[in-house]
């Protein structure tokens, strides 16, 4: 009997120690952990001259912006705004087929830029542009030749003259070789201005090695300084770069010169246009030469540019160098002109140039001058 009792009360000491254990309390939570603040990395630091060019943009000087842009180290960074600004450059310069492939790039490179929906913009605008200019094309190719072309004064074609625009387009489509020299006489006839300029125009479409050198010898012919220009123009056009420094050679008159200097840096012929810069004893025809290499992205037109610098001896070519290592970019080696610099003047230009560029040469050597 007493041994069943001991059961019983072990069965209902649960029960008895039951209210104990509610009026306990609950464990205590554990202590919040501190939060700590995530600090913003800061922004990344453009490559020197990259807000430069955005200046030059700014102001509407697209081709000194576009040397500046390509002329950048690269930069990871700023890489996709990089190409978005060299498109749109482009687009201004109505280089649209260069634009649309920097704006594929920075489509494939940079998936997920930023900069993709100014690109998808600009590109929705250049392929507009594209179509308006095709169907243009189109119309022209259903057009008659002659319709083309106008008298000099934009008059209307003379009939005479009509009929010598078909029978040159007529040569050209039956008997391209017979055509050539026929094409070299009329520009260097008696005919209209309005014919020689189509004949020039029409020895410009052809591959033919004879069809160059008639363009050769057009550009330095000085006996129609309109039509020479053109032909130099042409030259640069379809690349024959040495030609034009074969012409350049024959001493043509000096606005022919200045004509092959711009062909010369529409051409990239960089080294030309340093030899020019080195020894052109012409002191105007030497300043077009600096400052054809400094709208120049390469580094060997940098290196040229800083080494013409001649201080107060020359002070034309001086202000010229400044105007290009500024195009450039070269913020270092304008600093390095501004210490050795004695002539106020000059100075003056240099320090004007280097309060435009957001480069930490130009920072700090602005800084020091305010210490002194």
């Amino acid at each position: 009997m007493k041994h069943r009792n001991w059961i019983g009360i072990a069965a209902l000491a649960p029960l008895a120690l039951a209210p104990l254990r509610a009026q306990q309390a609950p464990p205590a939570p554990p202590p919040p952990r501190p939060v700590i603040a995530k600090v913003a990395p800061p922004p990344p630091t453009p490559p020197p001259g990259y807000q430069n060019a955005l200046d030059m943009i700014n102001s509407g000087q697209y081709r000194a912006a576009l040397a500046q842009l390509k002329a950048l180290r690269a930069s990871r960074a700023y890489g996709d705004a990089t190409l978005y600004w060299k498109a749109y450059a482009q687009s201004k310069l109505d280089q649209k087929g260069a634009a649309l492939a920097n704006l594929k790039r920075l489509r494939l490179q940079y998936p997920i830029s930023s900069w993709q929906p100014d690109a998808a913009a600009l590109e929705l605008e250049l392929a507009q542009a594209n179509r308006e200019l095709q169907a243009s094309a189109r119309a022209l190719r259903a057009a008659p030749m002659i319709a083309r072309f106008r008298a000099p004064d934009g008059g209307a074609v003379s009939g005479a003259d009509e009929l010598k625009l078909l029978a040159i387009n007529g040569l050209m489509q039956n008997d391209p070789k017979k055509a050539l020299p026929l094409l070299e006489q009329v520009v260097s006839g008696p005919d209209s201005l309005t014919v020689k300029r189509h004949a020039l125009f029409v020895l410009a479409q052809s591959r033919d090695p004879n069809a160059v050198a008639a363009i050769e010898r057009l550009a330095g012919n000085a006996a129609s300084p309109e039509l020479q220009q053109e032909a130099i123009r042409d030259l640069a056009i379809t690349g024959h770069a040495d030609d034009l420094w074969a012409v350049y050679q024959q001493n043509p008159p000096l606005d022919a010169k200045r004509e092959i200097i711009q062909s010369l840096a529409i051409s990239g012929n960089v080294t030309r246009l340093i030899q020019l810069a080195q020894t052109e004893k012409n002191p105007e025809l030497q300043m077009d030469a600096v400052r054809a290499l400094g709208i120049s992205s390469s580094p060997a037109a940098e290196r040229a540019v800083a080494g013409l610098y001649a201080g107060a001896a020359n002070r034309n070519l001086s202000q010229a160098v400044i105007e290009a290592m500024f195009v450039h970019g070269d913020a270092a080696g304008l600093v390095t002109l501004a210490r050795r610099e004695t002539d106020p003047t000059l100075k003056q230009a240099i320090v004007q140039r280097l309060s435009l560029m957001h480069s930490p040469a130009a920072t700090a050597y602005l800084m020091e001058i305010l210490s002194h």
